[in-house]
């Protein structure tokens, strides 16, 4: 009898599952909506996550160590770290914080008439075949990388995609665009607003209007699309081939390739992904097969 009154407390004595995590509620100091889909980032183990479209994410209990500070990071607001002590108190494990939104300076620029303007779909607008089927987790991000000539202005009008398969009512999407950094890959974020796409298609290539965000940029830039927190879907690539490459847990060898169980596919020179918004950038290539994420932008060109 005792070994049983044992067991039965031993149950009871487990913490509820829910609890077992810190939740952290972010918000903007002006007006105090929620911060949505913001960074969050552990040190020193740089493991990351993000907040949902209310601004709150549980970081679990066994990610964080006593000495372990918090970085929050979110685009139009100021970065903010904070000591995990801070932040949680001893017996606490709900907090909000309040994020400062950014004020950015710009450089004066003298304008002049273009010679010649007009429209002209750039990076991988083309729907292409679909070379691979890949199952992406919140912070995945896949991109391309877009040309323009020193003479050229881009004003983003559309940014287009393709979804095989999405398994939720709706999916959440992020745009954004980086510099080129000296190796040729996605460098710093030069966007400056969080551009956030409500994807409700099951399964078709996606447009969204993206011209009321004012986006120019005048040289050569990497476009990508990132997978946020509240649903899953299957991405499309482009290639040369009709085949489709089975979905096995990929893994990296030292050449880089990413290999598919005993099926490798790569990405041509304008393709990049990453596992993780903390991971790191991923550009292959493999027997001269070429790979690209069906992402693409409509732009309105000025030359000068």
């Amino acid at each position: 009898m005792s070994k049983l009154w044992a067991l039965i407390l031993f149950f009871y004595a487990l913490p509820d599952a829910s609890a077992q995590g810190f939740r952290l509620k972010l918000l903007s100091s002006e007006g105090g909506e929620p911060v949505a889909f913001a960074h969050i980032i552990l040190k020193p183990s740089q493991s990351g996550f993000i907040s949902d479209i209310n601004g709150v994410v549980l970081i679990p209990t066994g990610s964080l160590t006593n000495n372990d500070s918090i970085l929050l990071s979110a685009i139009a607001f100021d970065k903010k770290v904070l000591a995990l002590n801070q932040l949680f108190p001893a017996g606490d494990s709900l907090a909000s914080v309040k994020m400062s939104p950014a004020v950015y300076h710009l450089d004066a620029v003298n304008l002049k008439p273009p010679e010649r303007v007009f429209e002209k779909k750039l990076g991988n607008w083309g729907s292409g075949v679909s070379g691979v089927k890949l199952s992406p987790l919140p912070g995945m991000e896949f991109a391309v990388k877009v040309g323009l000539k020193e003479t050229q202005v881009a004003r983003l009008d559309e940014v287009k995609f393709q979804v095989l398969k999405s398994e939720e009512d709706t999916l959440w999407l992020r745009m954004n665009i980086y510099n080129l950094n000296s190796h040729g890959s996605p460098g710093s974020l030069i966007i400056r607003e969080s551009v956030i796409f409500e994807v409700w298609e099951k399964s078709s290539e996606v447009v969204r209007d993206i011209s009321a965000y004012n986006l120019a940029v005048n040289h050569d830039f990497i476009v990508s699309i990132q997978f946020l927190p509240g649903g899953k879907a299957e991405m499309s690539g482009s290639s040369g081939s009709e085949k489709r490459a089975p979905v096995r847990k990929a893994t990296f060898n030292k050449d880089k390739k990413v290999e598919y169980g005993t099926r490798a596919v790569a990405f041509d020179d304008s393709g990049y992904f990453r596992t993780s918004f903390t991971g790191e950038w991923y550009q292959v290539k493999i027997m001269g097969s070429k790979l690209s994420p069906c992402i693409g932008v409509r732009a309105q060109l000025s030359e000068y």
